[in-house]
C-alpha cells in the first residue's frame, strides 16, 4: 500500500479491510516521513505497533 492511500483509508468514514500478514488491522496514524503507520490488531486494541505501509493490504 502507499502512504497517501493509507492516510485516506484513515481518514474515511468507511470502513476499509486492511490486513497485516493474513491479520485484520486498524490504522491509527500514518506517518510521511519513513512511510509507516501505527496499527493494531482489531482483535486485540491494545497490540499497537507501527509497520511500514508497504505491508498493508487493502482487501476488496
Amino acid at each position: 500500500m502507499q502512504v497517501e492511500r493509507a492516510q485516506e483509508i484513515l481518514s474515511s468514514n468507511d470502513q476499509v479491510d486492511v490486513k497485516l500478514n493474513g491479520e485484520s488491522i486498524w490504522i491509527d496514524t500514518v506517518f510521511y516521513h519513513d512511510k509507516t503507520a501505527r496499527i493494531h490488531s482489531l482483535n486485540g486494541p491494545q497490540d499497537t505497533r507501527i509497520v511500514s505501509v508497504d505491508e498493508l493490504q487493502e482487501m476488496q
